[in-house]
């Protein structure tokens, strides 16, 4: 009897796997195959890449959604860093309905902690929440990188002849071995041998 009960068993679970496949492989899930934490809400991605981005620049992306609920879902945002800006289109979707979360990055509103501009890699979010209710789980957040640079594409030829140039005496140093808790430092130098001012806007450690 135990024997039969097992055969049946894996009989079923055969049939099935297919079943279960071809359900995963549905173009919808393809298309949206993230959801935001346990809502009925799901997403074409959860993560938004730009990046290069100019200072100058205003860059724009989008988050396809669709409401795989029974009962509509109204999108609204949370946590909005100045220089974002973001909208549902449509505000409210209905079960099975699609739509878009459009966002707008403002490059030149991006400031570091220090309240001045931000340059080179840039890390901000928001949050989605739906019907008004407030999420604080942090399942909700979209998080966008970019990389903030100069743009240098508007410059006469005389200006990229006369820009800053910066040459470094050496790009690498190896400190080699180094006990635990030692501190150790090593100052690179450069100069500019360019025809005007070199400013430094940043430096990060990587």
């Amino acid at each position: 009897m135990r024997n039969r009960m097992k055969f049946i068993a894996v009989i079923l679970v055969f049939f099935s796997l297919p079943i279960l496949a071809q359900q995963q492989m549905t173009p919808e899930n393809r298309e949206f195959p993230y959801q935001l934490g346990t809502s009925m809400l799901k997403m074409s991605k959860n993560y938004i890449q730009l990046d290069k981005v100019f200072v100058n620049e205003l860059k724009n992306d989008t988050i396809k959604v669709l409401n795989v609920g029974t009962e509509d879902l109204k999108l609204s945002f949370a946590r909005i860093p100045d220089h974002l800006k973001v909208k549902a289109v449509p505000e409210t979707l209905k079960p099975n309905e699609k739509g878009a979360i459009v966002i707008t990055y403002n490059a030149a509103l991006q400031k570091n902690g220090k309240g001045t501009q931000q340059w080179g890699q840039a890390n901000s979010n928001f949050a989605i929440n739906l019907n008004d209710q407030i999420d604080d789980s942090n399942r909700n957040i979209i998080h966008i990188n970019a990389n903030i640079s100069e743009d240098y594409s508007k410059y006469t030829k005389k200006q990229l002849m006369d820009a800053p140039v910066i040459v470094f005496d050496s790009v690498k140093y190896d400190f080699g071995k180094v006990k635990q808790g030692e501190v150790v430092k090593y100052d690179f130098k450069f100069k500019n041998t360019g025809k005007t001012d070199l400013e430094i806007r940043d430096v990060k450690a990587g």
